[in-house]
């Protein structure tokens, strides 16, 4: 798969190299193109082959001729990746073998260039008047009458990259500033040094590409024997000329001109106002200019191609700099472009019907995941509105941890404070709002913790989603309506699997979820152990998360019978004490810390109350006294100093672990809500059986080790995807990685979509009235 990746990126670099964008590169030039790609390719790691494979990824096929501008590189690349098929795009294939390695491959390329600047170049080619929507990628075998839920979708990022290009244009239409997360984005810097110093910023750089839609939306009007050129010569207006001209050569510098001059550039005035906006929609007006040069036959129109590249790239850069980075995984980066480009996307999912609308799958229930903040007038929202598919509403909150304390103590105890503040307040505003309006408890029907597991463990956690959900039941209860469901993120983001695996045992450990709960992610379970040991060594963990495993082991060991070599246990247990002697070194801390089942117990019935503020000095008599002594200032800094951890030494406690606790989950009658693209892009797996899922709900027939999951689609403007998308990458995975029939695959992902019609939280529409 990690050739895949390196292909579409090869693929992508001709209309994406910010090199290329910068110096108005325009004619095919492989050996310039090559520029810059090297290092992107080197971000993925080690080099699985030489670079001659990704030379002959832009080399013509047989039956193709030799590109000699970017634009027909665009062309080519359209045609070997995507086919019409009556008004839709589908991938092009023949096999089921090649189905699942292009599905695979478009989930790559598909984040460094839109679909629709493709899905245009392939409309043009064919020489339709229309222009088709998204890539389809649902193989046809996959269409299902069964209906399903859509369980995992933020607000904020429930839009795709379109809506938010889309979004910028109102900006720039209406004269506001562009939002903060774009310019921080451009910032980040293209190319070299020299290029972020002289290059236009995001702001001038989507207005010129606005400016190419208003010539654009202009120009094509006009007879096709007309070049761009002599249009513009006989308008007579020098100030759309030099800015047309400084477009067609690629200039992208700054204008060397009065502000009053760049300020008219910038807006695309000079062209005057007119035209109708609906004309203007990306992508339509790429395919309606590639349409005219193929009708201009092979000269062209060389000012044209030149305009057409430069809305291209700025579209291109743009995608990139809103979609996740293949190139950067990691919980955390993907946290920060949450925040960066959630902005640029919110509050587009404005009818929940939509995903049943524009689905192939039977979609009749859509869960929407909003703040706090936005959790009430969401609900108002939602409960006034007719449709055809349920609707939920779920309030998270989010892990966002404090600085530390000036006098260096854990920022925890104030989290954990103001976490419980929150949901107090959550509580008595719901429980208000709810008795005045009975109808809000058939919409808000969940509670989610959402966020950087890393940022607060679940004990910081655990006393307000408790007061919260038991709050809720209670005024859910008044109206006669069942309490809403929970969902955690879980077992996502860890240093050592073994953290991972406690992170999922935690919501059962706390009392915190009932049968028909979710969990989210939950990477842990599904991780192979040996491979992933292979992979990590040694990791380095912070003395206190080491501490608090090797507490728990002993502990799940006896409480669910898992059958561990007792030298493991011994081993353990005399790093546990070490660790011990050096975290409360000059400390009597008493014989209960030798007593997982006092201390682990005690950590998860914490209470903020409980935590001594900032300065104050701990009540050694108060339990769990082992954690005042860790939340202690003098205590915290070496609590967190890093220790070295062998995993290879613990693979076979992790299996036996792993599987104890996946039999626990499925007691527990929890369903696992997974994303395909979150787990893949965001864990940066090797190969497609990694995906988590499959070892969850393994694909191989008659396979016991069977847990209940589900398929979302978690943000599709990070990802770029739908739940269509997302069930796609599940099949292709099964596909490309496994023996599997297609017939099995089919009946998996049935499954898939069964449980998640079952695990939703809203409740069946009234009946209207006879």
């Amino acid at each position: 798969m990690r050739t895949l990746r390196l292909e579409a990126e090869a693929e992508a670099w001709p209309l994406c190299s910010p090199q290329a964008f910068h110096r108005g590169l325009v004619e095919w030039a492989p050996q310039d193109l090559r520029v810059g790609l090297d290092d992107r390719l080197a971000a993925y790691g080690p080099r699985q082959f030489p670079w001659d494979p990704c030379v002959a990824t832009w080399t013509p096929l047989p039956d193709e001729q030799p590109p000699g501008h970017v634009l027909d590189w665009l062309r080519l690349l359209a045609r070997r990746r995507l086919r019409l098929e009556g008004i839709e795009a589908r991938l092009q294939l023949s096999t089921a073998a090649d189905a699942a390695r292009e599905t695979i491959r478009w989930r790559f390329l598909s984040l460094r260039v839109p679909g629709e600047v493709l899905v245009a170049a392939l409309a043009a080619d064919e020489g339709l008047g229309f222009t088709p929507g998204r890539v389809s990628l649902l193989p046809p075998l996959l269409d299902t009458d069964i209906p399903t839920a859509h369980l995992h979708l933020h607000l904020s990022a429930a839009g795709l990259p379109a809506d938010a290009w889309r979004r910028v244009d109102r900006h720039l239409e209406q004269g506001r500033p562009l939002p903060e997360p774009i310019g921080r984005a451009w910032g980040a810097g293209h190319g070299s040094s020299t290029d972020r110093e002289h290059a236009l910023g995001w702001e001038q750089a989507l207005s010129r590409a606005r400016l190419c839609e208003r010539l654009l939306d202009r120009f094509l009007g006009v007879p096709d024997d007309l070049a761009l050129e002599e249009w513009l010569a006989r308008r007579g207006d020098a100030e759309t000329t030099s800015a047309v001209w400084e477009l067609a050569r690629g200039r992208l510098l700054r204008p060397e001109s009065s502000p009053e001059r760049e300020e008219r550039i910038r807006c695309g005035e000079p062209l005057g106002p007119g035209g109708d906006p609906e004309a203007r929609k990306d992508p339509d007006i790429l395919r309606r200019g590639l349409l005219r040069l193929r009708r201009r036959g092979k000269d062209g129109d060389p000012w044209l191609k030149a305009v057409l590249v430069q809305w291209i790239r700025v579209r291109c850069l743009f995608h990139q700099a809103v979609v996740v980075d293949p190139t950067r995984p990691g919980l955390q980066r993907f946290v920060q472009q949450f925040r960066d480009s959630t902005d640029l996307g919110g509050g587009t999912l404005v009818d929940p019907d939509a995903p049943s609308r524009h689905s192939s799958l039977h979609v009749q229930a859509v869960e929407i995941r909003v703040t706090p903040g936005r959790g009430l007038q969401t609900a108002r929202d939602q409960s006034g509105r007719n449709g055809s598919v349920e609707r939920a509403v779920v309030v998270h909150l989010t892990r966002e941890r404090d600085r530390q304390s000036p006098d260096g103590s854990c920022p925890w105890p104030a989290q954990a404070r103001r976490a419980l503040r929150q949901a107090r307040a959550l509580c008595d505003d719901l429980a208000g709002c709810i008795e005045a309006e009975p109808d809000l408890a058939r919409v808000l029907r969940g509670i989610d913790l959402a966020g950087d597991e890393a940022e607060g463990p679940l004990w910081v956690f655990a006393p307000a989603l408790r007061e919260l959900r038991s709050g809720l039941d209670e005024s859910f209860r008044r109206v006669g309506v069942r309490g809403p469901g929970m969902t955690l993120h879980c077992g996502e983001s860890f240093r050592h699997l073994l953290t991972g695996l406690r992170a999922v045992s935690e919501p059962m450990l706390t009392d915190l979820v009932r049968p028909g709960d979710r969990l989210g992610h939950a990477l842990a379970l599904g991780l192979s152990p040996e491979p992933w040991a292979k992979r990590n060594d040694t990791v380095w963990v912070p003395a206190v998360e080491r501490w608090i495993d090797l507490l728990w082991v002993p502990h799940v060991i006896r409480s669910w019978c898992v059958p561990v070599d007792a030298g493991t246990l011994l081993r353990l247990d005399g790093e546990r004490r070490e660790l011990q002697r050096k975290l409360f070194a000059g400390m009597v801390p008493g014989t209960w810390l030798d007593d997982p089942e006092q201390v682990i117990p005690d950590l998860y019935s914490l209470r903020p109350e409980d935590i001594p503020a900032a300065g104050a000095a701990p009540d050694l008599g108060a339990a769990p006294a082992a954690m005042l002594l860790i939340l202690s200032p003098e205590r915290w800094q070496r609590a967190q100093r890093l220790v070295p951890v062998r995993t290879t030494d613990e693979v076979p406690l992790l299996c036996q672990l792993q599987a104890a606790l996946a039999r626990e989950v499925a007691r527990s009658q929890l369903v696992v809500e997974v994303n395909p693209s979150s787990n893949l892009l965001i864990a940066d797996l090797d190969a497609p059986l990694d995906q988590p899922m499959f070892h969850l709900r393994p694909v191989v027939p008659n396979d016991h080790r069977v847990l209940p999951l589900c398929i979302s689609t978690d943000d599709p403007l990070l990802f770029d995807t739908t739940l269509d998308d997302e069930v796609a990458y599940a099949w292709a995975g099964m596909m490309a990685g496994g023996d599997v029939s297609a017939a099995h695959a089919r009946a998996w992902l049935e499954d898939a979509l069964r449980v998640a019609w079952r695990a939703r939280f809203s409740l069946p529409r009234p009946s209207p009235p006879a």
